[in-house]
């Protein structure tokens, strides 16, 4: 388990924690990609958690609906080697 701090990233300024689960963590982050864009930046922090991850995210990028986050990307930090999505 990687500790609770929030990653080290130049993509992304994190801002504040807004929510944590059993496998990531959630951050309110400037993406500096994306002219400075707030967005929520989910972090996979449990490496036996990845494969349900990546679903959650194929999964959301198909839903679209008012009261739902929509997803825009996904990667790797390249600091950390942990898997995001926004």
């Amino acid at each position: 388990m990687i500790p609770a701090e929030p990653p080290k990233s130049r993509r992304f300024e994190i801002l504040r924690e807004v929510g944590a689960g059993a496998a990531g963590r959630v951050y309110l982050a400037r993406d500096r990609y994306a002219e400075g864009a707030e967005v929520a930046l989910k972090v996979l922090e449990r490496d036996s958690a990845r494969e349900a991850f990546e679903g959650e995210f194929l999964a959301l990028r198909e839903i679209d609906h008012p009261g739902l986050v929509r997803v825009f990307d996904r990667g790797i930090l390249p600091e950390t080697g942990q898997p995001f999505y926004t």
